[in-house]
C-alpha cells in the first residue's frame, strides 16, 4: 500500500527492500528477476547501482542483470549454523551427489499448447529416465479427461497433442478419478511455467497415497501456485524442481539421509533440537539467519500440521521477527494509523490467513453508493486535466456543428 503524494512534491517515501541469497558459485550471485512492473514507475534514465557502482543498461532492458560478480570472501566460509526458534540449523557445503533411485513411478506429461517449445526437453528428461538403473515407470498423456497409459519403452514425442491450456491442478485431480486403484512409489509431472493468471480458486487440496513433484523443463519455474495446488504437493511430500535430474539428485539425497536434513542443491541444511544443557557454539552470520530461517520453515511445514492456525501462526511470527516473505506470509507497506488499525482487526480474525479475493462480481451484487462514501470529492490534478481535455472536446464539436448550420 503506498501514499499518494502528488499534491505535496516535497515529501517522499522510501520503500526499502532487502534480497539474500546464496550465490551461484564462487564468482556469481543472483539478482532478483523483474516479474511484473506496476504502481512503481522508472526509465532509462533511473540509475541503478549495486554496491555504489552504476548498471550499464541496455536499450531493451531498464532492470538489473541476471546476476553479478562478487569478492570471495563469503564462499571461503564452507559450513554455518544457527539457533533459530531453539533449533540448530547448520548447513554445509556440498560438492557432488551420485543418484541412486529406484522404484516404480507415474509420469504425467502436461500436454497444454504452450509445451509445444518444451518438445527437446521432454525427450531429454524420459531419456535420462531410461538410462537409471531399476528404475521403471508409466507415461500418462491426457486425452480429454481419460488419459493414454504408455509403458517404459512404448511412448514416442510424435504421441503428444499439443492443445489449450492445463491447470495443473485439474490435471491431478482428473488423474486421481482415472486411477484410484494404482499404487506408485511417486508421480512425476512435466510442465512448464504455466499461466498462474488462469487457474481457479480451490476449496479443498487433494490428498494422495504417494509424493506428486513438480518438474517445470528448462528451469521455467511459474511465479505463483495456485494456494491448494502448493498444498497438495507439500502435503504429499512432493518438491518441485526446475529439472528431471535435479529432482532425482534431491531423491536420491533424502532416501539415503534422515528425515532433520535437506539438501538445496549446494549446501546441505540439518535441523537439531537443542538439549536445556547442550552447548553449541553458533558461526553465523545476519543474512545467514534470514536464509537459515527460510530453509527451517520449509522443513517445518512437511512436518506439521499446516491445518492448524495455532502451526500457522507460528511459522507467521517467524517470519515477521526476521522479516521474511514466505508462502505464509506477505510484506505489508503501513503508511498511516488508520492502516495500522484495520491490520491489528485483520490479524485478529480466526480466519486471517484465508485468502480474500476481488473478482468483480462484488461490485455488481453491491454496487458504489456515492451518497454514502466518505472519499473526498475532490478530483486529482490528472482527473482536472481529463475533465478540461473533455470540455475543449465538446466546446469544439458544438462550434464545429454552428458553423456547418
Amino acid at each position: 500500500i503506498l501514499p499518494n503524494f502528488s499534491r505535496d512534491s516535497k515529501k517522499y517515501f522510501h520503500l526499502y527492500l532487502s534480497y539474500k541469497c546464496i550465490n551461484e558459485n564462487q564468482n556469481l550471485s543472483p539478482l532478483p528477476k523483474l516479474l511484473e512492473k506496476r504502481n512503481v514507475y522508472w526509465s532509462s534514465k533511473t540509475k541503478l547501482t549495486i554496491n555504489g557502482e552504476n548498471i550499464k543498461k541496455s536499450r531493451k532492458s531498464t532492470w538489473f542483470p541476471n546476476n553479478f560478480k562478487v569478492d570471495n570472501e563469503m564462499n571461503e566460509i564452507t559450513e554455518f549454523n544457527a539457533l533459530i526458534d531453539n533449533v540448530n540449523v547448520k548447513a554445509k557445503k556440498f560438492d557432488q551427489l551420485t543418484v541412486d533411485i529406484s522404484g516404480n513411478y507415474a509420469i504425467l506429461i502436461d500436454n497444454s499448447y504452450s509445451m509445444n517449445s518444451k518438445k527437446e526437453y521432454i525427450s531429454k528428461s524420459i531419456d535420462y529416465l531410461k538410462s537409471l538403473k531399476n528404475f521403471t515407470y508409466d507415461i500418462y498423456i491426457q486425452e480429454n479427461q481419460a488419459f493414454d497409459v504408455k509403458k517404459n519403452n512404448e511412448f514416442k514425442l510424435d504421441d503428444l497433442i499439443y492443445f489449450g491450456n492445463i491447470d495443473i491442478y485439474k490435471l491431478l485431480s482428473n488423474f486421481q478419478e482415472n486411477n484410484p486403484a494404482i499404487k506408485y512409489d511417486g508421480l512425476i509431472v512435466l510442465t512448464d511455467k504455466g499461466s498462474y493468471e488462469i487457474s481457479k480458486d480451490q476449496k479443498k487440496s487433494l490428498t494422495f497415497d504417494f509424493p506428486i513433484h513438480l518438474v517445470h523443463l528448462n528451469n521455467d519455474l511459474p511465479s505463483s501456485y495456485e494456494d491448494k495446488l502448493y498444498e497438495t504437493i507439500q502435503k504429499s511430500n512432493g518438491y518441485i524442481k526446475g529439472s528431471i535430474e535435479d529432482l532425482m539428485k534431491y531423491l536420491s539425497f533424502i532416501k539415503n539421509n534422515n528425515e532433520n536434513v535437506r539438501f538445496d542443491g549446494q549446501y546441505i541444511w540439518e535441523f537439531n533440537e537443542i538439549n536445556q544443557n547442550e552447548e553449541v557454539k553458533f558461526n553465523t552470520t545476519k543474512e545467514f539467519e534470514n536464509i537459515a530461517v527460510k530453509q527451517y520453515i520449509n522443513y517445518l511445514v512437511k512436518k506439521i500440521d499446516m491445518n492448524n492456525i495455532e502451526n500457522i501462526d507460528k511459522i507467521h511470527n517467524l517470519c515477521k521477527t526476521y522479516s521474511i516473505v514466505s508462502q505464509y506470509s506477505s510484506m505489508i507497506v503501513l503508511v498511516d494509523d488508520r492502516q495500522k488499525k484495520l491490520l491489528k482487526e485483520a490479524e485478529s480474525k480466526s480466519d486471517r490467513f484465508d485468502r480474500e479475493v476481488e473478482t468483480g462480481k462484488e461490485n455488481m451484487t453491491k454496487p458504489f453508493n456515492p451518497f454514502k462514501s466518505s472519499v473526498n470529492g475532490v478530483p486529482e490534478p490528472e482527473q482536472w486535466l481529463l475533465i478540461i481535455v473533455v470540455l475543449i472536446f465538446i466546446i469544439f464539436n458544438e462550434f464545429k456543428k454552428r458553423r456547418l448550420l
